[in-house]
């Protein structure tokens, strides 16, 4: 069967093995050549391909909930539940989400994005509907995590069936170095059944474990060993595995490259020093790092829970701990930071990665949660660097830091900022520009700071600009120069905890731009700006007009 004549699920269901390879190999081609063009999350997919078609084909859709964990490996499924002429403008403005998403579509259960969530959220599909046939899917990085040990568990402690794919491709965003050294017993253990396919990218091996798994009564987990980015021929197997990029900006800078290189420096003279990743050495360019120095760089998996416990340990036994992590994924850190890192004074440094909108995958990956999160703690630093230059003295001043957690915003890349040479320290602002005569002025910080001053300078306008870099204090010195304007302060994060809310709580009449809702979706930066009236030319013709 050829993509351009599939309809629908039914097309494949009880379909014949040369149809449905044929269908395998239009859909590899089909994705491959799109994500070329259009970047995007391409290994984790090719993995599944053939498992993907394969449940379809045994299973009838309409008496099935199929839940894959992350969603990263959902593309198949979503090109063939009725999304093939939506799949163009996947991650873009208004377009299909990259994860399963419930408001999208009738044949998706779940709204994914974290990772290891599958499980739990299969055991409650089964409560709900005892009926259906459920099934989830979840790679081997992903299981090893907490969240999905607890789903697992609790699946193992009650009798209805459910069916576990366990998608084992050694890689998570990086390859995988967390195993399970014997799955049938481990999983046998927990009183499941067991089936193993040794190559999950053939067809009817695959076909045939499923069907084997059919015929058990209890949960049977599927162990599926494949191979990620089956099929798709690439020069750098550690990156394309994952997720391939585009062209970047070549006059940004990339914030990791320079902490890569200050931490390479300094564990060389201080082996005290430990970084700590959960399941994000590739993507945050650790790799070569950890390679240099194995016992100092740790990747703990996708455990975030753990990483900031680790830390947090490390800190009592007079370790200098920092913890690299995605914003996103330290929301899930909360407890731990609460109960263990600030209750004991723990001097922590964080740098939280990706913060600000993750245009493409959205929702469920916006770093804007974070500054909130830090805000509700005593005693500690945040600072978001708008350059090289801020992020090295920043990097300085946490090394030596021994009070407090210590928190580092970090955007994926930010314009160079050449004429910066300044030292600043705790709590100082920067005045970027300033004109006595000018009646307003931004506050602002991070990338948007280099933003706002490129387009005030280019144009000449009477505005003034400061740069609010310590983000858990005011620079009272810097404000009451500018007290007489009228200040605004833009920031991309929700209101409730940021800088906004620091200037209102002293009394100090500003007027707030950020975000006023959670949910923000998926798309290109300016059109998401514009959607929350946050886009920065808008905001310049609001300001001066």
């Amino acid at each position: 069967m050829k993509l351009i004549n599939y309809k629908n699920w039914k097309d494949i269901y009880k379909n014949s093995i040369d149809e449905i390879e044929e269908l395998i190999n239009d859909l590899r081609f089909f994705l491959i050549k799109h994500n070329e063009n259009n970047g995007g999350h391409l290994g984790s997919n090719l993995g599944v391909l053939e498992i993907t078609v394969g449940l379809l084909n045994y299973f009838k859709l309409d008496e099935t909930k199929i839940i894959f964990d992350t969603g990263h490996q959902s593309h198949f499924y979503k090109l063939l539940t009725g999304r093939i002429e939506d799949f163009a403008n996947i991650k873009k403005f208004e377009g299909i989400s990259p994860f399963q998403e419930i408001r999208e579509s009738q044949y998706d259960h779940i709204s994914s994005g974290h990772s290891s969530t599958s499980l739990s959220f299969a055991l409650a599909h089964k409560i709900s509907d005892l009926q259906k046939n459920i099934i989830a899917i979840i790679g081997d990085a992903a299981l090893l995590n907490g969240v999905a040990f607890e789903g697992l568990i609790n699946i193992a402690n009650q009798s209805e069936k459910i069916i576990i794919i366990y998608n084992d491709n050694g890689h998570g965003i990086g390859e995988n170095k967390l195993k399970i050294k014997d799955s049938e017993n481990f999983f046998k253990s927990l009183n499941l059944e067991y089936v193993f396919c040794q190559n999950g990218n053939n067809i009817v091996d695959v076909l045939n474990a499923i069907k084997k798994a059919s015929q058990f009564e209890k949960t049977t987990v599927i162990h599926f060993k494949t191979e990620k980015s089956f099929g798709y021929d690439h020069n750098n197997s550690r990156t394309a595995n994952h997720n391939i990029s585009l062209i970047e900006d070549k006059s940004k800078k990339n914030l990791d490259v320079i902490i890569n290189k200050f931490y390479e420096k300094n564990i060389n003279s201080d082996k005290s020093i430990k970084l700590i990743s959960p399941g994000m050495i590739e993507s945050n360019l650790l790799f070569d790092l950890k390679s240099k120095f194995p016992k100092n760089v740790i990747d703990v998996g996708i455990n975030e829970e753990h990483a900031v416990l680790l830390a947090a340990g490390l800190a009592i036994n007079n370790q200098k701990p920092v913890v690299s992590i995605y914003s996103t994924f330290f929301q899930r850190t909360f407890d731990q930071l609460i109960h263990d890192v600030i209750r004991n004074s723990l001097a922590v440094t964080f740098l939280i990665e990706k913060v600000g909108l993750s245009i493409g995958n959205g929702v469920s990956h916006h770093g804007i949660y974070d500054l909130s999160m830090c805000q509700n703690i005593e005693n500690k630093i945040i600072v978001q660097p708008r350059n090289e230059f801020e992020l090295n003295r920043v990097l300085e001043i946490s090394k030596e830091n021994n009070l407090s957690p210590f928190f580092i915003r970090l955007e994926n890349f930010v314009k160079e900022n050449n004429h910066q040479k300044d030292n600043f320290d705790i709590g100082k602002y920067e005045s970027v520009l300033y004109d006595e005569n000018n009646e307003n002025t931004i506050i602002t910080y991070g990338e948007n700071c280099n933003i706002f001053e490129k387009i005030i300078r280019e144009n000449e306008f009477p505005i003034n600009l400061i740069n609010a870099r310590w983000l858990h204090t005011i620079d009272e010195k810097s404000v009451e120069k500018v007290k007489n304007t009228k200040i605004y302060v833009y920031e991309h994060v929700i209101y409730n905890g940021s800088l906004a809310s620091l200037f209102k709580k002293l009394n100090i009449q500003i007027i707030d731009l950020n975000f006023k809702k959670n949910k923000i979706g998926h798309g290109d930066m300016e059109s998401l700006l514009k959607e929350n009236n946050l886009w920065y030319n808008d905001v310049i013709k609001y300001i001066l007009n």
